[in-house]
Order: C-alpha cells, then sequence, then structure tokens
C-alpha cells in the first residue's frame, strides 16, 4: 500500500503546527532576541518573545513519538535504510551548496569531511543522533514484541522516573543524550500503539493538551518574575512538562477526526523541504535581528543544559564556531521528519 494512500491528515497536520513551532524556538533562542529580550524582561515584547520561542524541545518530542507510533509495527529493511542515508546526503549537499553560494561556507577539506561524514557529533548533532536511533528499531521491536504489557508498562516507568522525575528534585543533575532519549519516547509511543491506549476521550486529552500548554505559558512567566531560568521546565526534552504536553497533544492529535485534506497531506510532504526554507528564512531574520553577528547558532540537540535536566540551564545556543555546521544539521533533521514509517 502506497504512503499516500495511508497518511491520515490529523498527524500531517499535527507535523505542521511542531514544525513552525520549531522554527519559531530557533529563531528567538539562537538569534540574538534572547539578549535583547533580557533586557527588559517584563515588557510586553520580552514576554511574547519568551513565549513564542518555548515550544523547542516539546516539538522533538511529537517527532519522535510519531515516529515510534508507526515503526513499532513495522520493519526496518535495507531498502529503507538506503531511503533514510539517500535523504540526508540529498539534504546536506542541497544545503551545503546553497550555504556555499551565500558564503557562509567554504570549500575545504574540513567542511566537506563534515558533509561526508553522516555522523560527526552524538552529543549534539540531531542527524547523527536520528540514525543512531533508527538503527536501534528493529531491536527495539523484538524488545516490546515479546514483553507483556505489565512488563511494557513498568520499563515505560521506570525509564520516566530515571530521566523526567528524578531529574525534578534538587542537585540531581541527569546527563544523556538524545539517541538515549528517543529511545524512551519510542518505548511511550509503542506502548500507546501495542496496546490501543486510550485512557480519555479524544476531547479530554484535547483540553488536557490546552491545559498544559497554558501551565508551560505560566512557569515561563513565573520564572520571568523571579530572575531565573524561564525556561527551566521546557527547555530540554525531558522536562516534565514538555513530556507531558507532547504526549497529550499527540494522544489528540492521533485520533482526531478531521477530513482528508490533500493540501495539509501536500504541504507536508513538500514540507521536510519545506520546513527547512522556513528554517532558513528564521536564520536570516535572526541574523538581522542580532545585528550584524555573522552566524548564530541553531542547535536542535542538547547543547543548551539546564542545572537539572539534560544539561544545564543557559537558554542561548552553542558557540559561533559550531553554528554552521549546528544550523545545517538541524535543516536536515527537519527533513527526516518524513521517516515515521507510514509507507509500510
Amino acid at each position: 500500500m502506497s504512503a499516500k494512500a495511508v497518511r491520515n491528515s490529523n498527524l500531517e497536520l499535527y507535523r505542521v503546527i511542531v514544525m513552525v513551532l520549531i522554527v519559531a524556538h530557533h529563531y528567538f533562542v539562537n538569534s540574538g532576541l534572547v539578549e535583547l529580550a533580557s533586557t527588559s524582561l517584563d515588557s510586553f515584547k520580552s514576554i511574547y518573545l519568551y513565549l513564542f520561542g518555548m515550544w523547542g524541545k516539546t516539538g522533538i518530542n511529537c517527532f519522535v513519538l510519531i515516529t515510534g507510533y508507526f515503526m513499532c509495527t513495522s520493519s526496518i529493511s535495507l531498502q529503507k535504510f538506503i531511503k533514510l542515508m539517500f535523504e540526508v546526503y540529498l539534504y546536506r549537499i542541497l544545503i551545503f551548496l546553497v550555504f556555499w553560494i551565500c558564503g557562509y561556507e567554504y570549500l575545504n577539506t574540513e567542511s566537506l569531511t563534515r558533509l561526508i561524514l553522516p555522523i560527526s557529533r552524538v552529543a549534539d548533532n540531531f542527524t547523527g543522533c536520528f540514525i543512531l536511533f533508527w538503527l536501534t528499531i528493529p531491536f527495539l521491536n523484538v524488545l516490546v514484541r515479546n514483553l507483556t504489557q505489565r512488563q511494557h508498562l513498568y520499563l515505560l516507568g521506570l525509564s520516566l522516573t530515571i530521566y523526567v522525575i528524578l531529574p525534578l528534585l534538587p542537585f540531581n543533575r541527569v546527563v544523556m543524550n538524545y539517541v538515549t532519549w528517543f529511545i524512551i519516547l519510542y518505548i511511550i509511543s509503542s506502548y500507546i500503539r501495542l496496546y490501543n491506549v486510550q485512557l480519555f476521550s479524544n476531547k479530554t486529552w484535547g483540553w488536557l493538551a490546552l491545559l498544559l500548554v497554558f501551565i508551560s505559558m505560566f512557569s515561563v512567566l513565573v520564572c520571568l518574575k523571579f530572575n531565573k531560568n524561564p525556561y527551566w521546565f521546557v527547555s530540554d526534552s525531558n522536562a516534565i512538562l514538555a513530556v507531558l504536553t507532547g504526549v497529550c497533544s499527540f494522544m489528540f492529535f492521533k485520533d482526531l477526526t478531521i477530513p482528508y485534506s490533500k493540501f495539509v497531506n501536500t504541504l507536508v510532504g513538500l514540507g521536510d523541504g519545506a520546513g527547512q526554507l522556513a528554517q532558513g528564512l528564521a536564520h536570516q531574520a535572526g541574523q538581522q535581528a542580532h545585528m550584524g553577528v555573522a552566524h548564530v547558532a541553531l542547535d536542535l540537540g542538547p547543547g543548551g543544559q539546564r542545572s537539572h535536566g539534560v544539561h544545564h540551564h543557559h537558554v542561548n545556543g552553542t558557540g559561533a564556531d559550531q553554528s554552521l555546521a549546528d544550523f545545517q544539521t538541524l535543516l536536515t533533521g527537519i527533513g527526516l521528519g518524513d521517516q515515521h514509517g507510514v509507507d509500510v
């Protein structure tokens, strides 16, 4: 069966929304607007910018939940892996050429090596982490298919306790990379898929997701009021509000009944490229907002750390020397959003 025949517009709409939120996050967090907003924390513009750019890590959770939901009942073949790597290198080459033509990239041994290697840094390279995670899926499928429902639930609870609950305790830092976190999200989404988890009505999931959105926004306002890191509860993908909001919104959209929309599905089909264009525009606008800074960091990986989460608590992104590679890897990563297994 072809992908178009089974692809529902509800999750495609969800992906469009998530792409926009990730673009907004990186436009604000890594363009210099953070520095401008921090000069007047109580102004309407600053508050708006902080709320506008707070959803990037939540968006990562949403993307990977979709991947796990479909791939846990699928299988990975050599053909699929070749297709994945073809897309990785297609996006890498196209983005490299655009940057080179625009004068932001140089043709030298270092840049060509970075272009050729599919995995350069596991610590904060989204594309590399996604590829490594993708390769673990056949083994994860064997695991979850041989667990009883109770064992699967216990594993899910243990994983969330270690990586979401324990970091809430003072001075209890949990460090991990995104390969690990993607596997945990896979455990969540595979449990939802394999055991047809409902718990609540679709309407209730929608209200819960909306409530968590407002709670997340309120947490930003409170942290701003007390001059703390405004993204304390959402700044990493394992932050409790980022996890809860991602799961509840996914539960709402996966069962949302909407008519098939050729426009939405076509947009997402392009979206993996269109999303890259949008991120490129955000990058350029961010450069202008930064008043002359040549390169801004756009890091989708866990480069921004906080004291009780995956990393430390800084809101800003990576250094300028790594920003270009991070931006290119971010664009490729958004392009890989289509690899969620619906073509099986």
